[in-house]
């Protein structure tokens, strides 16, 4: 409809015209003669119900001119309109050649199982967030603990060198020096934050890894 709406416009418009528009109209003829009939039906018991009939088909046709004019006041040609129902049109083939059905309810019950299907997501997304509130949190702590595990790590490492340092004497390794190497990494390990590194220097004059 849309596709031939200049068409249809044309043609209501002159069947309008035509029938009931100015004086000269097939309506107004029908009137006239309407009027004429009424005239001689109440000589004539059989002209008088062809006379009802007449009358009929004058209002019928006036009904009729009627909806030949809300037609054409109706229809208007908008070729942005016509393009975005074809594009409308098309999606719904491609969407029917997708799935393999042949109709539009088809393809509504499809979309409905869909949505349920999103609808479980949804669901899973929000446990998802969930957990990763939790891990966000369990994050924090742990860095927490790293940093008091490495604070404490620095406070006991010169006693530990020197508790070493006289093991070590007891051994007849008067000379040996035990050094603990700390450095903080900026990322968390399984055993803290600090990389520890441990140097052994068992002579003045030698030292090894």
């Amino acid at each position: 409809m849309l596709s031939n709406a200049e068409e249809i416009k044309r043609t209501m418009n002159a069947a309008f015209q035509y029938l009931s528009e100015n004086e000269q109209s097939l309506v107004s003829q029908m009137e006239e003669l309407s009027i004429r009939l009424h005239q001689v039906s109440k000589f004539e018991q059989r002209m008088q119900r062809l006379s009802e009939r007449y009358d009929g088909l004058v209002e019928e046709l006036k009904d009729i001119s009627g909806e030949f004019e809300e037609i054409a006041e109706q229809t208007e040609y908008d070729p942005e309109r016509i393009t975005e129902i074809q594009n409308r049109l098309d999606l719904i083939y491609r969407l029917q050649n997708k799935h393999r059905v042949a109709s539009v309810k088809e393809l509504i019950d499809i979309q409905e199982n869909l949505q349920e299907q999103l609808g479980g997501f949804g669901d899973l997304s929000t446990e998802i967030e969930t957990l990763r509130k939790r891990i966000a949190e369990q994050e924090t702590h742990l860095w927490d603990v790293a940093q008091m595990l490495s604070e404490r790590r620095y406070l006991v490492v010169p006693d530990f060198e020197n508790k070493v340092k006289e093991m070590l004497s007891q051994l007849s390794m008067e000379y040996a020096v035990l050094k603990v190497d700390m450095r903080k990494l900026e990322a968390l390990l399984s055993n803290g934050l600090d990389e520890l590194n441990f140097h052994l220097q068992p002579l003045k004059a030698a030292a090894c890894k």
